[in-house]
């Protein structure tokens, strides 16, 4: 083999794993310690922005399993009830994909406005579960900061995730 097939067949690896290596650095991130007391409560759902992003620009570098293993993941990282982190980011990817059309045509604020939509939506449907879980009515103070924390990340990881297809995924 020569060094041009090489450093291409390195150049099609990376263009074929960039989203999925940077969101699970975004599931590790989202599970490293702080030491900020109830933090973890609250904590941004970082593989959440990755997932909506990828599921828009790029769905076939973001396939179903990967959500799903991704979900598991960040469910057992984080001792969370296992399956609901899963359950959520493939309710994501599938409304991503199915409104793909729309979401990726416009502009960023409709595609943020979307992004909105979606976290909330299915931070509801999280906090719901989690109260049947635990067959307790839980506060949703916490569930709406991290909801807020999270939608006001998403223009900074949008726009890295952005830069990052321009260099890296554009051939």
């Amino acid at each position: 083999m020569n060094e041009r097939t090489l450093t291409g067949q390195a150049k099609s690896l990376l263009r074929a794993t960039l989203p999925g290596i940077q969101v699970l650095f975004l599931v590790l991130l989202s599970v490293v310690p702080t030491g900020i007391p109830y933090f973890s409560v609250v904590t941004p759902l970082l593989a959440m922005i990755g997932v909506y992003y990828w599921s828009v620009y790029r769905p076939d570098l973001m396939p179903t399993p990967l959500v799903f293993v991704f979900g598991v993941l960040l469910d057992i990282l984080s001792g969370g009830p296992v399956g609901l982190m899963a359950l959520l980011l493939l309710l994501v990817h599938g409304i991503c994909v199915s409104q793909r059309q729309v979401l990726a045509t416009k502009s960023f604020y409709v595609g943020w406005f979307g992004f909105i939509t979606v976290a909330v939506g299915a931070n509801v449907i999280g906090w719901v579960i989690v109260c049947a879980f635990f067959q307790s009515l839980l506060s949703p103070v916490p569930v709406l900061i991290q909801v807020t924390v999270t939608i006001a990340l998403y223009p900074l990881l949008a726009h890295l995730f952005g830069r990052s297809e321009q260099i890296f995924l554009q051939a």
